[in-house]
């Protein structure tokens, strides 16, 4: 395919296209990919908050039960008498209660009514009315669940204040607490801690956990996510707080839950590579053929500004930017600049006209290109005159002398045969090149020169030009 200076352009012009509209295509897939996996990533994390919310709300509706019973055993305590002695009745009803557990009534003098465990009261600390008092502030809360500084006597305690001098203490096992969460349905991947106020660790579905205490770092961090789930580290945090104050902390690993989304990423990742490498190979031939035409008509019209319509040889100007190439590529070639001219071409287009001499020329053009060699550059620089750049071989006079004669030959040949013409011949000119210049301009003079030269000595041969002279011809 003939390459011409735009050739460099459309090829430019073919790829940006092509990368163009391969790169809309990519950010629409991207955008689209994106949206696909936003909107899965969002139904799977909410599928967890969904799991991991229900969770803590089984577990706060748990608690909340073991109050109201506990708020039930403790009212149970105060019912009317009745008709009925009040000591003996409220005797009976601390035996009744104490049978569930540890249960009392610690009066602000120091007075124990009921049952608590040496241990747990040790746990506590005394003055016991004092230490409980101080977990119900006036004016703020009337009841509230306390816990030691761990768990050596496997109890939590729950206080209400019955009057301004008497606060009632009963106590629930953690292991009812463990049995409760352990009945709710637990997902794997799911790790489920109650955090007392105190840090202290009441549950954790990882058995290691129950008993130790959690950081006040950590603590910090869960109780500014209360209710505000967050992923950290591919770790879900979902945190409630139960009605009595504690915090019932869902930690979801991700990687686990959420592996749907990444399947779902493989395939969509593979879905894009398979329709971005369709959408290049469709960019490329759409491109392609929307500037083919641009790349033909840009080519027809370059080969017409650069080659006579007539001959389809080239013209001069581009014949000479030619032969500066081949001389700069080829610096230690030997080279041989040939003009050719119609003898009595001017007589002959008085006396025969135009469309005669149109012929003439055309058949000069066919027995140059069956004459030279296909590396030759073949140009018309003027009307009836043409030239010939050829690399010369070994032996340059002999190859000049026989392609020469072989032009003469054929062109008279075709004269002959196509418009039975006789009389019609060629002059040469021949121009060695380095011997005589390398200079484009120049060689062109010297080789009018060596024309004139062979027109003086008859016409109808060839001359080598030399710089003294010595004119050789043949006929």
């Amino acid at each position: 395919m003939t390459q011409t200076p735009f050739s460099n352009h459309y090829n430019h012009l073919k790829y940006r296209m092509a990368v163009g509209f391969s790169l809309a295509f990519f950010v629409v897939i991207s955008f689209l990919s994106a949206s696909i996996l936003y909107q899965t990533n969002l139904m799977l994390s909410n599928k967890v908050l969904d799991l991991t919310s229900l969770l803590d709300r089984q577990v706060t509706v748990a608690l909340n039960s073991v109050i109201q019973d506990t708020e039930q055993r403790m009212n149970i305590l105060f019912l009317p008498t009745g008709n009925e002695p009040p000591e003996m009745v409220f005797n009976g009803r601390f035996t009744a209660l104490q049978s569930t557990g540890e249960f009392a009534v610690v009066y602000q003098d120091g007075t124990v009514r009921g049952h608590i465990d040496e241990k747990s009261a040790a746990v506590l600390g005394k003055p016991l009315y004092s230490v409980l008092n101080g977990y119900l502030p006036e004016g703020k809360t009337d009841r509230t669940w306390i816990t030691a500084d761990d768990l050596s006597t496997g109890q939590v305690y729950y206080i209400r204040r019955h009057s301004p001098q008497s606060i009632i203490i009963t106590t629930m096992n953690v292991g009812l607490l463990g049995k409760m969460i352990s009945n709710a349905s637990l997902s794997s991947g799911i790790v489920l801690r109650v955090i007392a106020n105190n840090g202290l660790i009441l549950y954790s579905s990882n058995q290691e956990e129950i008993g130790t205490t959690v950081d006040s770092g950590e603590i910090s961090l869960l109780n500014g996510r209360v209710d505000q789930p967050k992923i950290v580290n591919r770790q879900l945090y979902v945190i409630n707080r139960s009605s009595n104050g504690w915090l019932i902390a869902a930690t979801a690993d991700t990687r686990n839950i959420l592996s749907e989304r990444n399947e779902l990423i493989q395939y969509v990742l593979i879905i894009c590579f398979i329709a971005m490498s369709f959408i290049v190979i469709f960019c490329i031939v759409f491109s392609m053929n929307l500037t083919m035409p641009i790349d033909t008509l840009v080519r027809r019209l370059y080969n017409q500004s650069i080659r006579d319509q007539d001959t389809k040889l080239f013209l001069k100007e581009h014949f000479g930017e030619c032969v500066r190439q081949m001389l700069e590529e080829g610096e230690n070639e030997k080279f041989a600049l040939i003009q050719l001219d119609i003898d009595n071409f001017k007589q002959m287009h008085d006396m025969r006209g135009n469309t005669f001499c149109n012929r003439i020329i055309k058949e000069l053009a066919d027995a140059m290109q069956a004459t030279f060699p296909e590396n030759a550059l073949l140009g018309r620089i003027g009307n009836d005159r043409f030239m010939v750049f050829a690399q010369l071989p070994g032996d340059s006079f002999q190859q000049i002398h026989n392609w020469c004669l072989a032009i003469q030959d054929s062109f008279r040949e075709r004269v002959e045969k196509t418009e039975n013409a006789t009389g019609i011949s060629v002059s040469s000119g021949v121009v060695l090149v380095p011997e005589h210049g390398t200079d484009f301009d120049l060689i062109c003079e010297l080789s009018d020169r060596a024309v004139f030269a062979i027109k003086r000595e008859g016409k109808n041969g060839y001359h080598i030009y030399t710089v003294d002279d010595d004119v050789n011809v043949w006929k």
